[in-house]
């Protein structure tokens, strides 16, 4: 519970990057409806840190406690999973759902390259709301990663 309590006054700091991003968002899209954003206690609802309801956003705070949270492994979370449930990923975390409820997933057929093409338009809906964050947050790769490519 300290551990939540700690990150509860983390995220007071994360309104800012969602005030951003959520101006790029009436910039982009005029005349369209914000979400109301609401913070919850998910119960380790890991599958949806992120929901979208009708006009309202719900961010799962304990899908973000960080790295080292002991109960993310008793809970048998795969390790590439557990390093992107940091408060870092909150603002890219709400931007995908944000961006497959813009552009909702088109049943593409078997060809790989209309699955690359859907799944290009929201990684680029991403990027427009959120230009300045690490690449690497967007996409959902650790830091150390990519060394060496």
């Amino acid at each position: 519970m300290q551990r939540l309590t700690a990150s509860t006054k983390q995220i007071q700091g994360l309104e800012e990057g969602l005030t951003k991003a959520l101006q790029h968002y009436l910039y982009y899209y005029r005349g369209v409806e914000i979400p109301t954003i609401y913070t919850y206690i998910s119960g380790g609802d890991y599958d949806y840190p992120v929901q979208f309801a009708d006009s309202v956003m719900l961010i799962g705070i304990d899908n973000y406690l960080g790295k080292d949270f002991k109960p993310y492994v008793s809970d048998g979370m795969p390790a590439y999973r557990i390093s992107r449930m940091t408060l870092e990923h909150i603002v890219p975390d709400c931007m995908k759902v944000l961006g497959k409820i813009t552009y909702p997933e088109e049943v593409p057929g078997n060809n790989l390259l209309e699955q690359m093409i859907d799944a290009g338009k929201r990684l680029l809906f991403v990027d427009a709301m959120i230009p300045l964050t690490e690449d690497r947050l967007k996409i959902g790769i650790q830091k150390n990663s990519t060394t060496g490519l």
